[in-house]
């Protein structure tokens, strides 16, 4: 297998940055989710000053999220880190703690970012429920600022703890994966690299990185690819079989909050009409096994057929 002949940091830049565009999603819609019950902060119950407090951080959040979907990066962290202070202890200030330092990110400052995304953590600890996504938002901005700063070693200690603490549903499976492949990129680990990059091109080939990781990992492990077998795709992963279609959708729009693509398809030779959810086809056992872990972390059903 050959070595690639670019700059390990430079490299891991570049694939950060297509990380990051995955992401840009996922912070807007942290940033303009409904903040209720804020902990640690006044109910509206308190009083007509209480409520108004909360109603007026709610709509400079509002308002902050539209500067970064507008691009502008510096108006947003200037206002995402107002809100940090502003907001005290309440679930209002961990958001913005975590959107400051997406900004931050945006703007190419990681050493910022890290801090902003290290004090999100801190107001999400671990066990409580009501902030277990902000948690794994926090952790995963970790890992990508390990990346943008060529630390790959502690980006793949950031996505350990999610995988430990039972947050990798939490997340987009697909930018995910990227991220790690990213990671044992630039550990220079270029042949387990290269087959999460396969993995993901194979698992989600609707993902925007999907070209890319594909691209990557020939250049990674050319002889990876060589081999393919003939025929049709030999496994898939099944989340669950319905007797009625409403089921079925059901169970897949459950998976798809949690980042999976599924797909419902009549089950082949039976005798009464069934619905399979899968979340993916193949080439290889092991893959399939994976992706099926995967989604048995994220308390869904899986198992691999045939």
């Amino acid at each position: 297998m050959r070595s690639p002949s670019d700059c390990p940091g430079s490299r891991i830049s570049r694939l950060t940055a297509g990380a990051l565009g995955g992401c840009v999603a996922l912070a807007c819609s942290l940033a303009c989710a409904p903040v209720v019950g804020d902990a640690g902060g006044p109910r509206l119950a308190a009083g007509k000053r209480a409520s108004v407090g909360t109603l007026a951080l709610k709509r400079a959040m509002a308002e902050a999220s539209d500067l970064f979907l507008a691009g502008d990066f510096e108006g947003a962290r200037r206002a995402f880190r107002r809100l940090a202070v502003a907001g005290d202890d309440s679930r209002v200030a961990t958001r913005a703690r975590y959107s400051w330092g997406r900004s931050e990110l945006a703007l190419g400052r990681p050493g910022a970012a890290r801090l902003a995304f290290a004090r999100a953590l801190e107001a999400a600890p671990r066990g409580l429920e009501e902030v277990v996504d902000l948690r794994a938002y926090a952790l995963a901005g970790l890992a990508d600022v390990a990346l943008a700063s060529g630390r790959p070693a502690e980006a793949i200690d950031s996505l350990r703890r999610i995988e430990d603490e039972g947050l990798s549903g939490r997340l987009a499976a697909d930018v995910l994966l990227y991220r790690r492949a990213a990671a044992l990129d630039g550990l220079k680990r270029f042949q387990a690299a290269a087959s999460d990059y396969r993995r993901l091109a194979r698992t989600w080939p609707s993902s925007s990185l999907a070209a890319g990781a594909l691209a990557r990992a020939e250049t990674l492990d050319p002889a990876g690819s060589a081999w393919r077998p003939a025929g049709p795709v030999a496994y898939e992963v099944r989340s669950g079989v319905f007797s009625d279609r409403n089921s079925a959708e059901e169970a897949a729009d459950a998976l798809r909050k949690c980042g999976f693509r599924p797909r419902i398809a009549l089950a082949p030779a039976a005798r009464e009409e069934r619905f399979v959810v899968s979340i993916g086809r193949f080439d290889f056992r092991e893959d399939a096994e994976r992706a099926a872990r995967e989604v048995e972390r994220a308390g869904f059903p899986a198992r691999v057929a045939p």
